[in-house]
């Protein structure tokens, strides 16, 4: 048994597992009554007051480890790996970002992250 294993069955407050979301990008716990998480805004009597305190109070994202300008690197980051499963997905072997910006694909946020810094 690794280390890991044993970190997997810690909870928090000894009440909820930590996990990971990855739709909203930031650890979350369950409530085991109402199945809601802390992520999505959900939460019965026995939770709501620890998913204000986790959310609130807790560290819970990537963002909150990281310089302004490594959040702005962070979020490019995401953006590459949507557009590069975009890219693979349509038969193409590499991002052509004039051609997604010809067809409307890039937003205002992405033509200053892909080609007007190139």
């Amino acid at each position: 048994m690794s280390i890991w294993d044993i970190e997997l069955h810690k909870k928090w407050k000894d009440k909820y597992i930590v996990d990971w979301c990855d739709l909203c990008r930031t650890a979350t716990i369950r409530c085991s009554d109402c199945k809601n998480s802390s992520c999505n805004g959900g939460g019965c009597p026995n939770c709501l007051d620890d998913f204000v305190e986790f959310n609130h109070q807790c560290k819970t994202s990537v963002e909150n480890y990281l310089t302004e300008e490594e959040v702005k690197i962070y979020h490019k980051c995401l953006q590459l790996k949507k557009f590069i499963i975009k890219t693979l997905r349509n038969g193409d072997k590499e991002i052509n970002w004039l051609e997604l910006d010809k067809r409307g694909e890039l937003s205002k946020y992405d033509r200053q992250f892909f080609i007007e810094k190139q």
